[in-house]
């Protein structure tokens, strides 16, 4: 079964019919022909930099105030599965913007809110869920090395405790 086929199943099945338009052609041929705003703008196509930059720039202006923005593959448990050309364009458009607030890491995604002006706690904020970005993606990072070496990881403890306890000996008597 065709991916499109898949796609149009899980709309009738959701009842979305009626409020769903799938557009089969590249996004730039789409912004051309599309001229009503949208609600919710999720971007997944190219994930060269240049694709991802031009995405944005055709669909963000046609999201309504108050309408959600999503980035596909811009967060993962290991860094290296994010794609750079996302990364770039979120950290950018949505981390570094006075236009998105309300950020949130959902999985693989970053999602924000379009506004006219996030103010400046809400810049704060955007900056502060930057780093919250970072850090999850170092403790995933580690928690994904565990398990890679996880034999290793129980002998290497098991070695730790056992020289914690040898230090302890010398430095107790």
């Amino acid at each position: 079964m065709k991916t499109f086929d898949i796609f149009r199943r899980n709309i009738e099945t959701a009842g979305l019919t009626s409020i769903v338009r799938p557009l089969v052609m590249t996004s730039e041929k789409a912004a051309q022909t599309f001229d009503e705003p949208i609600e919710l703008l999720f971007i997944d196509g190219n994930h060269d930099l240049d694709m991802v930059a031009l995405d944005f720039s055709l669909w963000f202006p046609r999201l309504i105030n108050g309408g959600t923005i999503i980035f596909h593959d811009t967060c993962s448990s290991r860094e290296i599965l994010a794609w750079p050309g996302p990364v770039a364009v979120a950290k950018k458009e949505i981390y570094g913007s006075a236009r998105c607030k309300n950020i949130r890491i959902v999985d693989t995604m970053t999602a924000a809110e379009k506004t006219v002006d996030v103010g400046k706690g809400n810049r704060l904020r955007n900056k502060l869920m930057l780093g919250k970005r970072a850090m999850r993606s170092m403790i995933f990072e580690k928690r994904y090395a565990y398990r890679e070496i996880f034999a290793g990881r129980m002998r290497l403890s098991a070695l730790f405790l056992y020289a914690g306890r040898a230090i302890k000996r010398r430095l107790i008597g």
